[in-house]
């Protein structure tokens, strides 16, 4: 929760602020930075939906190190795997990937 009560969003919505001006104060000073990228299939082509991206700064980094960290998972070699098996066999290379990954993908 602090993460999102000491974000902003990296662009300006006049929806949302009241102003350019006040935007550009917010996002200054806020630690998280928050906006929405598009998601990719399997061979990194765009899809029509988009994903949450969160930019960290300042104590917002050190939090992350030291309090929200619970455990790394070296994933290098599933990705080197899915990515020899996607000129082999795609829907192998699919079976490995998360399902949100390519569930909504045409591939």
């Amino acid at each position: 929760m602090w993460a999102l009560n000491n974000s902003c969003l990296s662009y300006f919505d006049p929806n949302i602020h009241q102003s350019k001006e006040e935007w550009e104060q917010k996002v200054k000073a806020a630690p998280v930075r928050i906006q929405w990228d598009p998601e990719r299939d399997i061979h990194l082509e765009k899809l029509p939906y988009r994903s949450i991206q969160i930019g960290l700064s300042g104590i917002a980094v050190e939090k992350y190190i030291n309090e929200w960290i619970v455990s790394i998972t070296d994933i290098t070699p599933l990705c080197k795997k899915i990515h020899l098996l996607t000129a082999e066999n795609l829907e192998e290379a699919k079976f490995f990937c998360p399902l949100s990954f390519y569930i909504h993908s045409e591939v």
